[in-house]
């Protein structure tokens, strides 16, 4: 059978340019709908109408609008009696019912119809002719209902099973320790290794191409099952955790060489245990005249990237909330004349008490921003207002030494996941000690810091939070704390602009990016794009241009 990409019409998938926003039957895209993901959402522009082809020979069995069932305008290819393919959200579709298509025939643009936030297509493969098809919930009937494009595009013959359970707990049983992939196959990069005898969990889907059995681990990646074992589930691991490290083993920076045995002999990096060492004050720079981008952690829109090119915007600060968004945001900054690039760690669920809990939810988004930005540098803020209640005060950490052990824990992962990543210690919540039912419990931003003071000192930077009650000359930025307190590292304004409920203005924006020139410090004005209380702010809202 010969088969294209349904964006590109060519043999390679899904193709240059092309992301996969939304993975096959991915933990991310469950937390976020309530639902398996089916296929792969496919992404280029933030504009669609890009043509989407048929994968391979086949009849069309359907070509409409799928009502309210979320598919929007939808096209449906029978290609043999167990094999379907689906093309959701298009624009426009060029394909009629009971026509036969050939692979890389036109059949339809790339649209955001339906349940659909941005231009993107929804592909899945499927075993069965329901159109409409959609197991929302029962994750056993997606993975034998459903067929992972990346297997099917890699391998013309490849045995698929599934486990009773969908999930199991086993032990790495290797020589040393044990590679996981970034995909299921002998010839893929290596992520990290696990040292021997730690304990996993692994999804019940059992592929097997090449005489090796692949399990995907639930946190990422994929292991040779030979060199593993059953064990029952772990009971003390915390809430969350989905990947026990062995103690005295922690995995291997990434990327690493790709030896020829899934069980490799290699070294183990161990995990020290000591207090933080300072890390060297790093000298790097970045411009100056930043913005805050959209606080919901969206790719930017047009109007919102004519901001950008209207005040001079040559750094952006992104908070990666959203999966999918990384390319497009990139390009479509850099495309508007951003040069640098800080990317907040950040997540939906109240905070993880257990640090590895919150590097294992935030490293999918992080990745996608690494790779968006092609090796070139990327600073990451750990988090945001460590010291207020509704960011993890009093149920995640209790004080400042408690929050920097934390944080340490963090950079950490951080630093072997992403090689060559700047850390950047999170900014404070300015003003005093409050205790505010119902609003605010806040512990005083000094106060907090200097019991924070090692592991800002273990940091690459120092991210601060200022703002204005008058005309933006009155912004508080404090130059001589700060600088003492980072000890010779970068200081950056990460968010500087209005209180809340203080309209921001052209004028007011131009007087906040002059004081902190003045005192060398780079700022992502606050903020290209908000809501409630902070649409006082929002630069689309006020009509910010200087």
């Amino acid at each position: 059978m010969r088969k294209v990409s349904p964006v590109t019409g060519q043999p390679d998938y899904p193709g240059a340019g092309w992301l996969i926003t939304s993975g096959f039957a991915t933990d991310a895209y469950f937390q976020r709908f309530g639902d398996w993901h089916t296929g792969h959402d496919l992404a280029r522009s933030r504009e669609g109408n890009e043509p989407i082809y048929a994968i391979a020979d086949g009849k069309v069995i359907w070509a409409e609008n799928a009502g309210n069932g979320g598919f929007g305008n939808l096209v449906v290819v029978q290609h043999n009696d167990k094999l379907f393919s689906r093309y959701a959200h298009l624009s426009r579709i060029d394909v009629a019912a009971k026509q036969d298509v050939a692979a890389g025939q036109r059949v339809g643009l790339l649209g955001t119809t339906g349940r659909s936030t941005a231009p993107h297509l929804h592909f899945d493969i499927m075993r069965i002719k329901n159109a409409l098809d959609w197991p929302g919930k029962n994750k056993q009937r997606v993975l034998e209902t459903y067929i992972d494009p990346n297997s099917w595009y890699r391998e013309a013959e490849v045995t698929v099973s599934v486990e009773p359970t969908l999930t199991q707990w086993v032990r790495v049983n290797a020589p040393a320790t044990l590679n996981v992939r970034a995909r299921d196959s002998s010839t893929a990069s290596i992520m990290y290794r696990l040292p021997n005898n730690s304990i996993i969990e692994i999804k019940g889907i059992r592929i097997e191409r090449d005489g090796i059995v692949w399990r995907e681990l639930v946190s990422g990646g994929f292991v040779a099952e030979m060199y593993t074992e059953p064990v029952p589930a772990p009971t003390d691991f915390g809430v969350g955790v989905r990947t026990f490290i062995a103690p005295g083993g922690t995995p291997s920076p990434t990327p690493v060489a790709t030896p020829a045995a899934e069980a490799s002999t290699a070294a183990v990096s161990v995990a020290a245990q000591a207090a933080p060492s300072p890390v060297a004050a790093p000298t790097f720079t970045i411009e100056g005249r930043g913005v805050h981008a959209s606080a919901g952690g969206w790719a930017p829109s047009g109007e919102e990237l004519s901001y950008v090119r209207a005040n001079g915007v040559k750094s952006v600060l992104i908070v990666a909330y959203e999966p999918g968004q990384a390319l497009l945001a990139v390009t479509g900054f850099r495309d508007a004349g951003v040069t640098d690039f800080i990317i907040r760690a950040a997540t939906h669920a109240p905070v993880h008490a257990n640090p590895d809990d919150f590097a294992a939810d935030t490293l999918s988004r992080l990745r996608e921003y690494y790779a968006a930005l092609g090796g070139n540098r990327m600073l990451i803020a750990v988090h945001n207002e460590p010291n207020i209640d509704r960011e993890g005060l009093g149920r995640a950490w209790q004080n400042g030494a408690e929050f920097g052990s934390w944080y340490t824990r963090v950079a950490q992962i951080y630093r072997e996941q992403l090689p060559g990543a700047l850390i950047g210690f999170p900014a404070l919540s300015p003003g005093g000690d409050a205790d505010i039912p119902g609003v605010v419990k806040r512990i005083d931003e000094w106060k907090f810091a200097a019991e924070c003071a090692p592991a800002i000192r273990a940091s690459d930077w120092l991210g601060v939070h200022a703002y204005f009650v008058g005309d933006g000359t009155d912004i508080d930025l404090k130059p001589g704390k700060w600088r003492e307190l980072a000890g010779g590292r970068p200081v950056i304004i990460t968010e500087g602009g209005p209180a809340d409920n203080i309209a921001n203005s052209g004028a007011k924006l131009n007087n906040i990016y002059r004081r902190c020139s003045d005192v060398g410090f780079p700022v992502m004005a606050w903020l290209l794009s908000g809501a409630g209380a902070w649409h006082s702010a929002d630069w689309t809202k006020n009509g910010v241009r200087m």
